[in-house]
């Protein structure tokens, strides 16, 4: 794990970084689902939606700094169910929201540092139990770093398109 790492809150002058993380994960992300929408369509709203979710689920934003620049970023809130059929306490859970590293600092532990910088935000809340994440399921280098920060498969959502 990379020692020269920085983990901080986000700024308002991380938003340009934060559109670009978002573009490039959302290219990601079409490359293996065709259900995605063009990263450079999306990011500006994207990261406007992001600062109010935070702001309104007791949420935050972390940013990984190298020499600081941002490399990477994560964000987080409490979220929300009513679904009479699970517990409360899988009602009410963290939710990581969106994770990014830049492709050359990836493999090198900054997803981890970024992820327990997310934990602790979250675990801080007595009605958080547990910390969930969406994941493509062909996201084979994502899934791969979640479940090395003890992610669990927990839940599948399967698709069938109209003929």
């Amino acid at each position: 794990m990379r020692k020269d790492i920085q983990i901080d809150d986000f700024a308002l002058s991380d938003i340009p970084a934060l559109v670009a993380g978002i573009t490039d994960l959302q290219e990601i992300e079409r490359a293996l689902s065709d259900t995605r929408r063009p990263g450079a369509e999306i990011a500006d709203a994207y990261v406007q939606y992001l600062q109010k979710s935070v702001a309104q689920k007791l949420g935050a934003i972390f940013v990984a700094r190298v020499d600081g620049e941002v490399i990477g970023f994560i964000s987080c809130w409490v979220d929300h169910n009513a679904n009479l059929a699970e517990t409360s306490e899988s009602n009410t859970y963290g939710y990581i929201s969106d994770a990014y590293v830049s492709p050359e600092f990836r493999n090198q532990g900054i997803f981890q540092k970024l992820n327990m910088s997310a934990e602790r935000h979250l675990f801080k809340f007595a009605d958080v139990k547990m910390i969930r994440i969406n994941v493509l399921a062909s996201n084979t280098q994502a899934l791969s770093a979640y479940e090395k920060a003890e992610y669990q498969l927990e839940e599948m959502v399967l698709m069938k398109r109209r003929h």
